[in-house]
């Protein structure tokens, strides 16, 4: 297996030079991205449902808004992922991330994240549900069932796109950045996962967003591009979306043979990927 190299910020640090002496202020700088989302995303929600009165948040309901309100807790989901991610986007700019990736070898390392994405998602999904993990936290219940009471037509562009896109901006373009340049990569790594899993707001998401966030920052220390973590992201929640809601395609994926195949993508598309071609992070423009 060819060495691994890590150095996707090689040339981004030259750019983003600012390097506080303070840990404390460093740690500050990459948790305030965190608040800030977090908390124009509850403002957003709890005001547009207040104003709108969708009923959702225990405000009045009137008879118009009442036989609409799956609409408009859509509408008020998406508001509120697009207007809390809006003043990150300056931050996430001046971190530089690397967008476009190297054609070399792109459609084959898409090809093999993607089904790893696949693999994980389900295989974590089966092992919490199987094992009863996800029955001890009541917040995750109201979580997926608020989820899932979409249509799926409705469902994977909200939560397979749009919440991975804004999720991933915040996370990786800014947060683990941050993390990389004012940190070692384990810290980096460790820290950065754990901010994505606290910031699903429970037990159940927060051990499966963590475990996915080592994977994350592992891919995009692997190729370097930001594309890579966010088509990760989009197709990991797509295919648990889908899977979910469909019988049976959950009955297939929690049979014996379902995750006999899962482990097997899993294998395959990580060694894969990390024996690709090494990419020479110092020349990427």
């Amino acid at each position: 297996m060819k060495k691994l190299t890590i150095s996707p910020l090689s040339e981004r640090v030259k750019k983003t030079a600012y390097m506080p002496k303070n840990s404390f202020i460093r740690a500050l700088m990459c948790m305030t991205p965190e608040f800030v989302y977090y908390y124009l995303n509850q403002i957003v929600t709890f005001g547009a449902a207040y104003l709108i009165g969708t009923g959702q948040y225990g405000t009045s309901v009137s008879k118009t808004f009442s036989s609409h309100s799956l609409f408009w807790a859509t509408f008020i989901r998406v508001l509120a992922l697009i207007v809390a991610v809006l003043p990150l986007l300056y931050s996430f700019a001046k971190e530089y991330p690397v967008i476009r990736p190297k054609k070399e070898g792109l459609a084959k390392n898409i090809c093999f994240v993607m089904i790893l994405a696949l693999g994980m998602s389900l295989l974590l999904n089966v092992i919490a549900i199987k094992s009863g993990f996800t029955s001890v936290s009541s917040g995750f219940s109201k979580t997926a069932s608020a989820q899932f009471s979409l249509p799926i037509w409705l469902g994977i562009p909200i939560y397979g796109i749009i919440t991975p896109v804004t999720e991933e901006i915040v996370h990786r373009g800014i947060i683990y950045n941050r993390l990389r340049r004012f940190f070692d990569l384990p810290i980096a790594l460790i820290a950065g996962a754990l901010l994505f899993g606290i910031s699903h707001g429970n037990l159940i998401q927060f051990v499966y967003a963590f475990v996915m966030g080592i994977v994350i920052g592992l891919i995009y220390e692997r190729f370097g591009s930001f594309i890579y973590p966010l088509i990760f992201h989009c197709m990991a929640n797509t295919a648990v979306y889908i899977t979910m809601s469909i019988p049976a395609l959950r009955s297939c994926a929690f049979s014996i043979a379902g995750m006999a195949v899962e482990i097997v993508l899993i294998a395959v598309s990580v060694y894969m990927i990390f024996t690709a071609e090494i990419i020479d992070t110092s020349k990427r423009q």
